[in-house]
């Protein structure tokens, strides 16, 4: 038992050790570096300025689900918890970056919890060192862009899913399929790929579950509802572009037609 302890306790330091270098590597000279702002950060931004000051985008929509950016679209996500910050704090390159970083440092870390329960502690360690230094998920980290939300907002997803599947209460299962459902909902407001990925992922998911007798009705329905109520904006922006229809708009939300629809690149 001592032994296991001193080991436990030796992983928990180097996963510390870890948590510092990814953070690290992510805020240093985070203002500056890149240097300048990517267009579509400046777009975020604006959007994210105006629903600070007067929740309205820069096209005066009251709270959309999706930003028209520059016509074509952009998931809104990141510009929302840009706003909330701007509630408290002054607008500037650091505070645009800071759900980027928040965002990587959720891949960080519960990409390093799925290798470590999936694969085993020894890899987890390997994982984690990895996703600290990887050169992508740096990058992906120090920009404010909307689709780099999706990798951290997936991985909690996938965590909660996988320890959905292995609860062994079913009370406990049961709300761990509820919080996955509320966070794959929450994916679908980060990416516009995800509006494919995920369909097809957790149909493939729930097949496989339902072979092998690991999952069942009443615990599909748990994910299911809040999916279903977070993606119903999303889908009816999708049936309003693609079938012409005209745009919902009220003081509370906005589902917008957008000027440069992109469905036909699917």
């Amino acid at each position: 038992m001592d032994k296991r302890r001193k080991l436990e306790g030796r992983e928990g330091v180097l996963y510390l050790l870890l948590f510092a270098l990814a953070l690290s590597v992510r805020v240093y000279k985070l203002g500056i570096l890149p240097y300048g702002l990517h267009v579509d950060e400046a777009g975020m931004a604006y959007d994210a300025w105006s629903l600070a000051n007067w929740g309205l985008d820069r096209y005066y929509k009251f709270y959309p689900v999706y930003f028209l950016n520059y016509g074509s679209g952009q998931s809104v996500l990141y510009g929302y918890c840009c706003a909330l910050l701007m509630k408290f704090f002054e607008p500037g390159m650091v505070l645009y970056r800071i759900p980027a970083v928040t965002f990587g440092m959720l891949t960080w870390l519960f990409g390093s919890l799925l290798i470590r329960e999936n694969i085993g502690r020894k890899e987890g360690l390997a994982g984690a060192a990895l996703l600290a230094v990887c050169p992508f998920f740096v990058l992906a980290s120090r920009m404010g862009l909307d689709c780099y939300l999706f990798s951290g907002a997936a991985a909690v997803s996938l965590y909660l899913l996988t320890r959905a599947i292995r609860a062994e209460k079913k009370s406990r299962a049961l709300l761990l399929y509820l919080l996955s459902g509320i966070s794959f909902g929450i994916c679908l407001y980060t990416y516009i790929l995800s509006w494919l990925v995920l369909p097809l992922f957790l149909a493939m998911t729930f097949l496989y579950l339902f072979w092998i007798h690991r999952t069942s009705l009443p615990k599909m329905i748990c994910l299911g509802i809040p999916l279903g109520i977070l993606a119903a904006p999303l889908l009816l922006m999708l049936a309003i572009n693609t079938f012409d229809l005209p745009e919902i708009a009220t003081a509370y939300i906005t589902i917008p037609k957008l000027m440069g629809y992109r469905g036909a690149e699917v």
